[in-house]
């Protein structure tokens, strides 16, 4: 499946960039200032991926503990002494 999704990702990979490449040749602004711009955004987009991305780890993190149960309290009410685990037997 990833051979067919590929080829269409470069293309519009590509597309993107000679966008961006055509939209900064013929922008009235000055190369200093398509530079600035092109910083501030990129900051700002990749502080909104950073920010997505902890807010989706904590959202999979409180999930993952909800789904798995706590071992300590999973295993306090089994009924084995130190015998039984020496042996194998329980």
């Amino acid at each position: 499946m990833a051979s067919k999704t590929l080829p269409y990702l470069v293309v519009a990979g590509g597309a993107f960039l000679g966008g961006l490449a055509l939209g900064l040749l013929i922008s009235p602004n000055t190369g200093r200032e398509n530079r600035a711009l092109l910083r501030r955004k990129s900051t700002d987009v990749a502080e909104m991926v950073a920010n997505r991305t902890r807010t989706i780890r904590s959202k999979v993190a409180k999930e993952v503990n909800k789904a798995v149960p706590d071992l300590y309290e999973a295993t306090s009410q089994l009924d084995l002494d130190e015998n039984d685990l020496m042996t194998g037997r329980g």
